[in-house]
This record gives C-alpha cells, sequence and structure tokens, in this order.
C-alpha cells in the first residue's frame, strides 16, 4: 500500500509538488500582507487627526470706556482636534451674521464674508482651539427679544500626519439661540449680568472631507493663503 501511494503520488513528481507548495506559500503570503494592510488603514483611521465644531465659547463682556455699560461679548468659535496626532497645516475662516427671523437657509451659499480673513490654528492632538470674534451687545438683544436671528458658519482644512493622505475639510453652520441673561432685574447692558446661550446646527453646510459639495473649492483657496 506504502509502495502505491509512493508510486502514485510522489515518484518523479517532485516539480509537481513543489509548484503546488510555491502556489500554497504565495497565496498565504499575500493573504498576510492584505491583513497588514488593513491593519495599517485601521492604524491611520483611528490615530489620524480628526477636526470637528465644537460650538461657541464665551470669552469677556466689552463695556464702554467707564465700564458702566456693556456693548459688546467676546466669543470663541471652537475647533477640536479627537485624534492622536497633530493636526498640520490648518487654516480657517469663520463668518457670522444676524438674519430677519424666518430666513429659509435654502439656496444660500455660505459664502465667506471676508475671503481675506483666513487664519493659521495649531491643533495638537485631543486639542481645542479657538477663533476669537467680537458681538456687537445689540445683536444679542435682538436675537433675546425674537427680532433677529444669528448664524455662524465657517469651515477649516488641515493636514494629518500621514504621507500621501489628502487634505482634510470641516464644515459647519449653527444658530445661537436662547441669549440668557443671569438676572433679570438689570438690563443686558449691565456688565455684572452675565450671557449664556445655547446652540443648534443648521440643516446644511455641515459636513467632512469629501462629503463636502465645495470640497475641492475649499482645498483650493486654503493653499492659496
Amino acid at each position: 500500500m506504502r509502495q502505491w501511494v509512493w508510486n502514485t503520488f510522489f515518484r518523479e513528481r517532485s516539480p509537481a509538488w513543489t509548484a503546488i507548495f510555491t502556489g500554497v506559500l504565495v497565496f498565504f503570503t499575500f493573504k498576510l500582507y492584505q491583513v497588514a494592510e488593513r491593519s495599517d488603514e485601521t492604524s491611520r483611521a483611528t490615530q489620524r487627526a480628526f477636526i470637528g465644531f465644537s460650538g461657541i465659547g464665551s470669552g469677556v463682556g466689552l463695556t464702554t470706556p467707564d465700564r458702566k455699560l456693556k456693548n459688546g461679548q467676546e466669543i470663541y468659535i471652537n475647533w477640536t482636534n479627537s485624534g492622536t496626532t497633530p493636526a498640520k497645516n490648518a487654516v480657517t475662516n469663520v463668518n457670522g451674521e444676524p438674519w430677519p427671523v424666518g430666513t429659509d437657509l435654502s439656496g444660500f451659499d455660505f459664502h465667506d464674508l471676508n475671503p481675506t480673513a483666513k487664519q493659521p490654528l495649531m491643533i495638537g492632538p485631543k486639542e481645542m482651539s479657538g477663533v476669537r470674534a467680537l458681538i456687537p451687545l445689540d445683536l444679542l438683544r435682538n436675537q433675546r427679544e425674537g427680532k433677529a436671528r444669528v448664524f455662524f458658519w465657517g469651515w477649516i482644512v488641515y493636514d494629518d500626519i500621514f504621507p500621501g493622505d489628502p487634505p482634510r475639510l470641516t464644515e459647519f453652520c449653527t444658530e445661537m439661540i436662547q441669549v440668557a441673561v443671569s438676572s433679570f432685574e438689570k438690563d443686558i447692558s449691565d456688565p455684572s449680568n452675565l450671557l449664556t446661550w445655547n446652540t443648534q446646527r443648521c440643516p446644511q453646510h455641515n459636513c467632512y472631507d469629501e462629503g463636502c459639495q465645495d470640497y475641492s473649492a475649499r482645498i483650493k483657496e486654503a493653499a492659496s493663503r
């Protein structure tokens, strides 16, 4: 029986068996390469910089020279990098504008009110960075009294640390709502009357990377800084 097996499958068939084992080895080598490639892609996806809009923060209140009346409010448009690696070459432009009550955002192109106002940012891993802006007090008063809606929108373009990856883009639009004061007995212009607010996202213009319709235009615009 053993002699039959030898004569049938092995005798003078070493080239064929060599070819078979070589094919099996090539197959498993290719599979190992695929596993390593997927592992590298997963590692990039979990480590790369990922910047998202993280709300409107409050700064200091602005007052008249005699400090008796508040006439404005400092705010920060905040960006947060949730990745474990830094964002490089980050450039942002943010905008704010009051619109009439009942405004419909349909068809608005969310253009930059000041295209030359691009600002560079440095955002490390797990860090937040804000763009400073000043809001006239009358704008906040009008929102609080239901006479106006206040919108902020903008974008940020940045690179991650991995060679060959395309530039990244995040766009946002949010509405400042429910402006409130710490004391109903004091006017909103009283410097001791602290201001707070909530925000809600707009139905449009909140997207990432190639999911943004104007991805190519924004990347080109950021590169022209």
